[in-house]
């Protein structure tokens, strides 16, 4: 048995006092003012329509319910004041029109289009399957020219509906309950959240003890513990489009579970998915945990609201498929879809990091980037996308420099992983698979054999992408006009960009020059989420300095070059990925009276990053030792740093 040494242990009862401190520290700052207090759960977020409110007036709005409530929140809303006048009654109904709760409120103590938080005097217990009615009624003072309004929805939920004056109106009110509950459960979420870094981080030394030096291996341990860290803190919709692409992938799996629009219930629109609160999202996993949420609807019918290749959405779709077979109720059913995806990601970049002949560290580092895990851990198609780029180009380098010679079985991880990057993002990261080209022709046995390989492999992939964004690639050339609906106004055409070469050329550098620096700080994840979320920037320079680590060679343990020609052709590969991004978003998001390319966003250059492996590696930095496990370390404390980052925030 191999004693362990002094070093060690003293090593092991630092990192221990370290993470300690941490812990104390965000238990202290967080935690604790969090723990009191009552939960709100929302039930429709506000949309557009309005609902005017007089003397007399008699708003009635269903619900279904089984907390107990300690009051609820409204929101009233003036167009011609800045502030409301006027006395109205809120009070909460059964179906036996029985009064349950009862409370008069003056609106001159509302803030105008803010929330107003009505707290009765009496707890209201409700039951599982009963429904009950909110009621806001109009008493006296209320100016009619300056027209008090209640926020709405126009989206609908099964057994809900909103009635004026005994009226049917096609739209929800916008409130949400004060529910008779403390936040305690955050203690929870809290302690498990510590064991499982404390126990991540004790394997990791354990490893390190052993002298376990395979980094693949190492780094599966880690991608797996801090992404499904990351897949719990980050609450539903925290990542870009996350709506869009649970209902893409829940469309999705309604083909698979081939079920007809009369098999499905209307979209529920208090799903988990449009929780805004954070504290409110990880109160109904814990409560989920303890099988409290059983009463939802598990068939939606959701539409496709992005047009993408099927394939994107899959491994999410299948992840749903799998909860709603299992009876899994509609939180646990989100997180299903969110593993799946995730699990796509990890066995990609694992295999990723063991194929890869050099840079192994770098591709770690990139893979453990906060952007790339953030978006890995969600429903974000770029999980998909940066999973199959980062294999395609790690299984090409290892043909080009490592594998001996080539056979059939060769090809098919590269032309597999080929086609998702092909189809994505309307082609613009077809210049990644021209990596191929750099295979030698003496490894497939002949240039004939070179030759037919090479072309017929392209021709394949360009029929596939055709077959997949031919309607969205012929509509962005032929289009004469281009309507931006955030904008409200016309934006760029293909046409436009083409006839104007002067104009493009200065909107093109101008948007270099003032957004290049936003973009590549938000490669690494300097700001997460939509953008809400920011992360320290010594983080963001930490993980750029391991990833310029990781490229440098190694003294007597790296034979492996890359040549001025390979590394110009990479730099081009990288060049066209670079401008093909920016060009769709200039015809599909960037207003005509910009002059700066509106939409792009760092992440959008993750699948080709890989390549600056590549493009760093050089004969004059050279390091002395392998100095993989400090930075396996580094990027730990690291990912620890940014989890306790996010939790500040999101909890803030």
């Amino acid at each position: 048995m191999k004693l362990i040494s002094k070093k060690s242990y003293c090593i092991l009862g630092g990192w221990t006092l370290l993470l300690l401190f941490l812990g104390v520290f965000f238990y202290q700052k967080m935690i604790v003012p969090k723990y009191g207090g009552n939960c709100v759960e929302t039930m429709i977020v506000q949309g557009e329509k309005r609902v005017p409110i007089s003397d007399g007036t008699h708003i009635k709005q269903d619900f279904l319910t089984k907390e107990q409530i300690q009051g609820i929140i409204v929101y009233f809303s003036s167009k011609k004041s800045e502030s409301l006048n006027g006395i109205v009654d809120v009070s909460i109904q059964d179906d036996q029109q029985n009064t349950l709760a009862v409370k008069t409120i003056d609106l001159k103590d509302s803030p105008n289009g803010g929330a107003t938080q009505v707290i009765f005097d009496n707890l209201v217990n409700t039951e599982k399957g009963n429904t009950y009615s909110l009621n806001i009624t109009g008493i006296s003072g209320i100016d009619e020219n300056h027209e008090i309004v209640l926020l709405s929805n126009e989206l609908s939920r099964k057994g809900f509906s909103l009635y004026k004056n005994d009226v049917a109106k096609d739209v929800n009110l916008s409130f949400s309950m004060v529910l008779a509950k403390t936040n305690s459960f955050l203690r929870v979420i809290y302690v498990l959240g510590f064991c499982f870094v404390f126990l991540l981080s004790f394997i990791l030394w354990i490893l390190f003890v052993k002298r376990i030096n395979s980094v693949p291996y190492i780094y599966l341990g880690l991608v797996i513990g801090f992404g499904i860290i990351y897949m719990f803190i980050m609450k539903p919709n925290a990542i870009p489009d996350e709506a869009a692409h649970y209902s893409n992938a829940y469309a999705r799996s309604n083909q698979l579970m081939h079920l007809t629009k009369e098999e499905l219930d209307p979209v529920d629109g208090g799903d988990i998915i449009s929780i805004p609160s954070s504290i409110e999202s990880y109160r109904l996993l814990c409560e989920s945990l303890k099988g409290d949420r059983n009463d939802v609807s598990t068939n939606q019918n959701r539409p496709q609201l992005i047009q993408v290749p099927f394939y994107l959405h899959f491994m999410a779709a299948f992840g749903i498929t799998v909860g709603r077979v299992l009876h899994f109720n509609n939180i646990w059913i989100f997180y299903m879809g969110r593993l799946f995806n995730f699990a796509f990601f990890v066995l990609c970049t694992f295999f990723a990091v063991k194929k890869i002949p050099f840079g192994k560290m770098a591709l770690v580092s990139i893979c453990l980037f906060p952007m790339t895990l953030h978006l890995a851990a969600s429903y974000s198609y770029d999980a998909i996308i940066n999973g199959a780029s980062f294999l395609f180009i790690s299984y090409v380098l290892y043909l080009v420099y490592q594998k001996e010679s080539i056979c059939i079985k060769d090809v098919i991880v590269p032309a597999l992983t080929g086609m998702i990057v092909v189809g994505s993002k309307s082609g613009a990261y077809i210049p990644i698979v021209l990596l191929i080209l750099f295979i030698p022709y003496v490894k497939l046995g002949n240039k004939k054999k070179y030759l037919i390989g090479c072309t017929s492999m392209l021709v394949i992939w360009m029929i596939w992408f055709i077959s997949q964004t031919l309607s969205v690639a012929k509509g962005a050339i032929t289009n004469n006009s281009n309507y931006i609906e955030w904008a409200g106004e016309n934006g760029y055409t293909a046409k436009m960009v083409l006839a104007n070469p002067i104009h493009s050329m200065y909107v093109l550098i101008n948007s270099f020059w003032e957004l290049s620096d936003d973009w590549i700080v938000n490669i690494i994840g300097k700001d997460l989420g939509w953008f809400n979320i920011p992360m320290m920037s010594c983080l963001v320079f930490a993980f750029a300095i391991l990833v310029i680590l990781g490229s440098i060679k190694v003294k007597y343990n790296d034979l492996y070059e890359v040549t001025i020609p390979q590394k110009l052709l990479m730099g081009s590969i990288c060049l066209i990925c670079v401008l093909l991004v920016m060009g769709g978003m200039w015809i599909g998001w960037t207003p005509a009276s910009h002059d700066l390319i509106r939409g792009v966003q760092g992440r959008y250059f993750l699948p080709f990053l890989p390549f600056i492996i590549c493009l760093l590696r050089n004969k004059v930095l050279v390091l002395e030792k392998n100095i993989d496990k400090e930075m396996l370390v580094s990027i730990f404390v690291l990912q620890t740093i940014c989890v306790i980052k996010i939790l500040t925030t999101t909890l803030a």
